[in-house]
């Protein structure tokens, strides 16, 4: 007994110990490296290997899309440089041919039935009238022929079913007429989006209208000739980058079948987090809450916004700022201590749900030098060099050691979204362990250091990833959540984020409380995570290591009969993949199923290296 005794107060002191040991920690604000461990460390202490599948043997023969393009038109050149980014990002093989050159009647006389031919820019009037011809006995025979550019050429007018053409007109928005996609076809965007120059002319009665202008003007319409058939876009809209997820869909839905691989994930950036708190009380959350500001976004924000995360299943990247002052040059001025103390609460919070910690910037002044953008405009200051960026930098980095232990960064956000390879390299020099770089998809280049990206390898850091945002903010938009479907229906990616001070800002919040910021924000969730409840979420740095394997799978496809069979050369175990199809699926190997509730429209899962799918098709 006693010696049972002698235990369990040595159990007791052991206990009283180690508590009076954490306070002593948290009282002096100093976390051992052993209390934060960051996700992307995390990560890299699990072994991650993907299982990679390859087939054995590839067709020789497969389904191809044939491009045509006119490599002369720089200045309107968009809509083939969308498509080859889609079909990148999609896994599509494609033949690209400059209408310029000499051997376009041998490409066509190449050409075959399974194949898929597409204009891209206003070309048609460069066929002679017997290439022309030559289409069109290949649309007859069962040839897909699309026309993704409007083109004034009367010669198309049989094959692409309209008359009367007369001359161009302006028009405003895009009216789906047809189910294409979850939520981009049960959206109604503000009429005066959309801006497009199209055609007057008349479409015939045999066609398929499926996009209309808010004046009723067709502007995508599809039309039967012969065995094959003709989509042609009378618009401009397909220049426009946040309309790629249409673009494909529309595509792929203008075939016997079509095939398009998706990233399918889920990442959601917190910028400005951690981050100093602003001092006093706001007369909106005192109302509402009877707080001050920094007991608001500890005591409810955070609880919202954590909650929201457990049930959406989303894993948050905050990304640091360590002052909002407008340092510049060294030697940098010192963080407070009270701002330290709150970058160190949340950074706990953070790990608390399994989030990343990422970098924004020692202070909130854009990396960039003098000349390059309208500092007065933002109120930020210029960098002298990108050695001072980086001093400021490696001090942020010395600060968060003492606070929230070793960790190793792997993200980085550009403060207003602003950088350029200077400011890339300065933060490669304090990061040399970085990953991902993530700016944005769409956006004005208005101010031409805004980082616009495309998803992939960074075309000057090898091993740094490009993972661009989609869509920002707490507010219920229209406009937004068509790029974000747009996105979902493209690359399968939701990528959004927030800043904790939207709240406080009466442009960024429309002046409404956070009461009302929350039912936008859980509705942008709600409609986005209903219809696909698939997307996988993970933080920035993971997403980075699984797209380097995603990049470099190729797939063929091919369809014979009621067969559809897809190979798959180095792809991650699984690879998922949109499927459209004109007959019910009546067997699968290798694949798994999940339809989108549109005719003929699936997410799927491939298992195998060799999958294939069996249609019940009917026999014309």
């Amino acid at each position: 007994m006693r010696k049972n005794a002698v235990r369990y107060l040595l159990v007791i002191i052991i206990v009283i110990l180690t508590g009076i040991t954490l306070q002593f920690l948290k009282v002096f604000n100093f976390v051992p490296e052993a209390f934060w461990v960051s996700s992307s460390q995390r990560s890299d202490m699990q072994e991650r290997q993907s299982q990679m599948i390859s087939a054995e043997e590839f067709p020789e023969i497969y389904d191809t899309y044939v491009v045509f393009y006119d490599g002369d038109a720089h200045h309107n050149s968009n809509t083939y440089y969308h498509l080859t980014q889609i079909f990148r990002n999609a896994h599509i093989k494609y033949e690209a041919h400059d209408i310029n050159s000499a051997d376009t009647s041998a490409v066509l006389a190449s050409i075959d039935s399974h194949d898929h031919i597409v204009f891209t820019n206003e070309i048609s009037n460069m066929f002679s009238d017997e290439q022309i011809k030559t289409i069109e006995r290949l649309v007859e025979t069962g040839t897909y022929l699309s026309i993704m550019l409007r083109t004034f050429d009367a010669r198309l007018a049989e094959l692409a079913g309209f008359s009367d053409l007369k001359e161009f007109t302006e028009t405003l928005g895009v009216n789906l007429m047809k189910p294409l996609f979850p939520g981009i076809d049960e959206i109604r965007v503000n009429p005066k989006a959309f801006p497009s120059s199209s055609l007057k002319l008349n479409v015939d009665e045999d066609c398929v209208v499926l996009l209309e202008s808010d004046e009723r003007l067709p502007l995508l319409w599809s039309h039967q000739y012969g065995k094959g058939s003709v989509l042609y876009a009378n618009t401009t809209i397909f220049q426009d980058k946040s309309n790629r997820g249409i673009f494909l869909q529309y595509l792929l839905d203008h075939s016997s079948y079509g095939v398009s691989t998706v990233f399918n994930k889920k990442i959601f950036n917190i910028d400005d987090f951690p981050a100093p708190i602003p001092l006093g009380t706001d007369a909106k959350i005192f109302t509402e809450y009877h707080r001050d500001i920094n007991k608001f976004f500890k005591d409810i924000w955070w609880s919202d916004i954590r909650d929201l995360g457990a049930k959406y299943d989303l894993i948050y990247a905050g990304l640091i700022i360590g002052s909002y002052n407008k340092d510049t040059t060294p030697p940098f001025e010192k963080l407070a201590e009270k701002d330290l103390e709150n970058i160190s609460y949340f950074a706990r919070k953070l790990d608390e749900v399994g989030g990343e910690l990422g970098i924004h910037g020692y202070n909130h002044n854009s990396l960039i030098t003098e000349g390059l953008i309208d500092f007065d405009y933002y109120n930020y200051n210029p960098w002298p060099s990108a050695e001072a960026m980086t001093e400021a930098l490696d001090y942020l980095e010395s600060e968060m050691d003492e606070i929230v232990g070793k960790v190793t960064y792997r993200t980085y956000v550009p403060p207003s979204n602003m950088a350029n390879r200077l400011s890339e390299e300065a933060i490669l020099a304090a990061f040399p362990d970085l990953k991902v770089f993530a700016g944005l998809y769409t956006g004005s280049k208005g101010e031409k250091e805004t980082l616009i990206q495309e998803f992939g390898e960074n075309p000057y850091f090898p091993g740094v990833y490009d993972l661009p945002r989609f869509s920002s903010g707490y507010l219920y938009e229209k406009k937004m959540m068509w790029y974000i479907y747009n996105a979902i229906a493209e690359i399968g990616v939701f990528h959004h984020f927030i800043h904790p001070d939207d709240v406080l800002d009466p442009i960024r919040s429309d002046g409404m409380p956070w009461s009302d910021l929350l039912e936008d924000f859980t509705q942008i969730l709600d409609e986005t995570f209903e219809r696909f409840p698939y997307l996988e979420p993970v933080t920035p740095y993971v997403a980075s290591l699984d797209y380097a394997d995603y990049e470099d799978l190729e797939m063929y496809t091919r369809k014979d009969d009621s067969i559809i069979t897809i190979w798959l050369k180095d792809a991650p175990r699984p690879t998922n993949a949109y499927l459209r199809v004109d007959y019910p699926i009546i067997d699968t190997d290798g694949i798994t199923l999940h339809s989108l509730d549109r005719d003929g429209l699936y997410f799927v899962t491939i298992t195998k290296p060799v999958a294939t799918i069996e249609l019940l098709e009917v026999k014309k």
